[in-house]
Order: C-alpha cells, then sequence, then structure tokens
C-alpha cells in the first residue's frame, strides 16, 4: 500500500479542489482505499490518499506534482488504520 500526502491549495475553495482531484481518479479508474484529512503543513491542510496499486499511485503524483505530493509506503501502523477506515466506510455504505 503507497500513501500519497498532497497539500490543499490554500486559495482555492475546498470544493473545486476536490473536484480535480476526483476527475482525475475517475478517468484513471482508480479507486482510493482511503482519502482523509492527515495533518497542516505551516497552513496548508495536508490529505493522505492510499492506493493498493503502486503505478497508479505514481501516475496521480506525476499529475498533481503543483500540490507538492510525497509518495511513501505505508507503516505498519498505518496500514492497519487505513484498513479500518475502508472497513468501516464500506459498512456505513452498504
Amino acid at each position: 500500500m503507497l500513501l500519497v500526502e498532497i497539500e490543499k491549495p490554500a486559495n482555492e475553495p475546498l470544493s473545486t479542489w476536490f473536484s480535480e482531484l476526483r476527475d482525475w481518479l475517475d478517468a484513471n479508474h482508480c479507486v482510493p482505499s482511503v482519502f482523509a484529512l492527515s495533518g497542516r503543513r505551516i497552513d496548508g491542510l495536508i490529505y493522505r490518499i492510499s492506493f493498493d496499486n503502486a503505478a497508479q499511485a505514481h501516475r496521480f503524483s506525476l499529475a498533481f506534482k503543483r500540490y507538492s505530493p510525497v509518495v511513501r509506503r505505508a507503516t505498519p501502523f498505518e496500514r492497519e488504520q487505513l484498513c479500518k477506515m475502508s472497513a468501516a466506510a464500506t459498512e456505513a455504505a452498504d
């Protein structure tokens, strides 16, 4: 599992930014396991997106390089937490 951490631009509305990311994910048939707020970097919000497919994670990071994405492997603790979040989201959708 790879994580892409990406910073939301301060000058862009959240809905516009999410739509841009969602359009790319849909067009590239990507379904990230989890998409969640993970913290702040100075004045910016950082979102964490988990990908089971490494190639998709890297294509996503290249497509949005202007937002300073960081791609890295999930730690065992993060993987456990992300799996729990994903399971909870699946249960809520059912």
